[in-house]
């Protein structure tokens, strides 16, 4: 049951929802394809960047029996409310398509309003759209305000959706802005290395 929703909703490995997922020593052991496996010199660990370059695009997970320890062990919310009897399987599906919607409409907007050269090299998904808008109105872009208005609109009924029935990954204005400086960090270091 739990497969099935995780399948038709890949956030977690899309790079909707995180940037990096940490691989630990013993998930190398593991690993039969680690060339897109990189270290984080600052910090001292490996990583798999997201979205995953593993996932396939029929949303199955093309390492699944390798898998770094950090995905076997993640849940988001909804799963675990599905797990725990609290949802059904078709309000879980229908909670995804809806987070599906919300997504597209936000991205599918800054596809349109924002140019190209603000959007990182690999887009992630809500991530990768919220990063260019952000990259844009730091670089004094101007957005007439019922674009703005727009913009922070989708942006904002996806995040309090996300976070009502997935998770709180997000977190608030502060952290949002916090972690979208260290992605950006984390651009500029990739693109360094390349």
């Amino acid at each position: 049951m739990a497969e099935h929703v995780c399948v038709s909703c890949n956030m977690c490995c899309d790079g909707s929802m995180f940037d990096r997922v940490e691989v630990a020593p013993s998930d190398l052991d593991r690993m039969s394809d680690r060339s897109d496996v990189r270290t984080d010199t600052a910090e001292g660990y490996r990583y798999l960047k997201q979205g995953c370059g593993r996932l396939g695009a029929d949303g199955r997970c093309g390492c699944y029996a390798e898998r770094p320890s950090r995905c076997r062990i993640y849940n988001c919310q909804l799963v675990g409310r599905l797990g725990s009897g609290e949802i059904g399987e078709a309000e879980a599906h229908e909670t995804v398509r809806e987070m599906r919607r919300l997504k597209s409409e936000f991205v599918d907007l800054c596809r349109v309003e924002v140019p190209a050269t603000f959007w990182p090299e690999q887009e992630y998904g809500a991530r990768g759209a919220f990063c260019a808008m952000r990259d844009a109105f730091d670089a004094g872009r101007p957005f007439p305000q019922s674009v703005q208005t727009a913009l922070f609109t989708a942006w904002f009924a996806y995040l309090a959706f996300v976070r009502e029935h997935f998770e709180e990954t997000f977190g608030d204005l502060a952290e949002v802005a916090a972690r979208y400086e260290a992605q950006r960090a984390i651009r500029e270091k990739d693109r360094a290395m390349a």
